[in-house]
């Protein structure tokens, strides 16, 4: 059995690492080698870099590939399906000084094939500035600033885009989405929305 001076401690290299029992005198006796322990160690360490590393870019995937909800609404009377898809605002907007509104956007189809668009307040509080019809300016990906006519609901939560169509096809060829509103004690806000991979 060997013995070593604490100070020839630093120079061990990992693959030499031995564990160590103290001794008297400031000495130390080394126990033996334990490389199948260290080969362990060495591969746990490794695992648990690589999941610090890749977590958070396979959340960053999974949000840009399910940007999209899916869901089905059956009319029991007409015996017809309405199909929705919506995806949520980056964006929160500040309501009353304490409140974030969440703010959704959504595409539908109803049973008899018509199609609908429309943004929507999360929650039973805030309301968008918008009496009866209103135009928001609106701007995809990189492309120059349009408008879009919208029609408020009777308590302005949602607002229903009126050419929605033009508006849905457009959301098929684009990423990214950013919609101007107005809204009642808030002013002003830009909502970016994730609008790629729509299956539609």
């Amino acid at each position: 059995m060997n013995t070593f001076n604490i100070s020839d401690a630093t120079s061990l290299s990992i693959e030499d690492q031995v564990e160590i029992i103290t001794g008297y005198n400031g000495h130390y006796t080394a126990v033996g080698k334990h490389s199948t322990r260290n080969n362990f160690m060495l591969t746990f360490i490794r695992m648990i870099i690589q999941c610090i590393v890749l977590i958070p870019m396979l959340l960053l995937s999974s949000f840009s590939a399910n940007a999209w909800e899916y869901s089905e609404e059956m009319d029991k009377m007409r015996g017809e399906v309405a199909k929705y898809a919506t995806t949520e605002s980056k964006d929160k907007v500040l309501f009353g000084g304490f409140t974030l509104l969440r703010i959704f956007l959504g595409i539908g189809q109803s049973g008899s094939n018509d199609s609908f668009a429309y943004i929507k307040l999360g929650g039973a509080m805030g309301a968008f500035n918008c009496i009866s019809t209103c135009v928001l300016d609106i701007k995809f990906d990189n492309d120059p600033i349009t408008q879009i006519y919208v029609r408020s609901s009777d308590n302005l939560n949602i607002l229903h885009i009126t050419s929605p169509e033009i508006f849905i096809d457009k959301i098929k060829h684009s990423k990214k989405l950013i919609i101007e509103a107005k809204f009642i004690s808030s002013g002003t806000h830009q909502l970016e929305f994730n609008v790629q991979k729509l299956k539609w």
